[in-house]
């Protein structure tokens, strides 16, 4: 049995692409999944299950789109990928000033090393960040939404999903307290 945490790209996102957390809790455990934990509203999925990570990954797209009635990209971890992600964060111990806030960007897939010639260099004294694996760190120096560093990123071309930081630690919170 895998532990694995689900992030869903794109729902509960003002009026549009609606899920109810426990119905979605009930969807995923009529699939066969066990021990499904959900935390606030945007997606994030702790559970386990004997699939495979594509296998499950694929199944989980079809099984959510024919349940909602749109498509809803899932970035897949397990629990060892997981922690690994945390341990990596090249800004964790960085002190944060009131503006400043760290997120991760979760692609779908590893960027190719064209996709990542693409991107070329992000000038701005600002915003900083660090692609590593299937992560994409970012260190916003201001409000994110004003920042051009998620636009720039689109160049890698590949499905992601955003999480900051408090929701990626509580959800290594949560999944320690599993293994407790």
């Amino acid at each position: 049995m895998t532990t694995y945490v689900a992030l869903l790209r794109a729902i509960n996102l003002g009026r549009k692409n609606k899920v109810k957390m426990a119905e979605l809790r009930s969807f995923l455990e009529s699939l066969g999944l066990q021990q499904v934990r959900t935390y606030i509203q945007s997606g994030n999925i702790i559970f386990d299950s004997e699939m495979k990570a594509f296998a499950l990954k694929n199944k989980l797209e079809w099984e959510l789109e024919e349940k909602f009635g749109f498509a809803i990209p899932v970035m897949l971890r397990t629990r060892s990928e997981w922690s690994k992600i945390v341990e990596q964060c090249p800004y964790a111990d960085k002190k944060l000033t009131n503006e400043q806030s760290i997120h991760i960007s979760f692609l779908a897939a590893t960027p190719s090393q064209h996709a990542i010639d693409r991107l070329g260099d992000y000038e701005n004294n600002i915003d900083t960040y660090e692609l590593i694996g299937k992560e994409v760190y970012m260190l916003f120096g201001r409000n994110l939404h004003k920042s051009n560093l998620q636009r720039h990123l689109q160049k890698l071309e590949i499905p992601a999903t955003m999480r900051n930081w408090k929701t990626v630690m509580k959800l290594e919170t949560l999944l320690t307290e599993r293994e407790g």
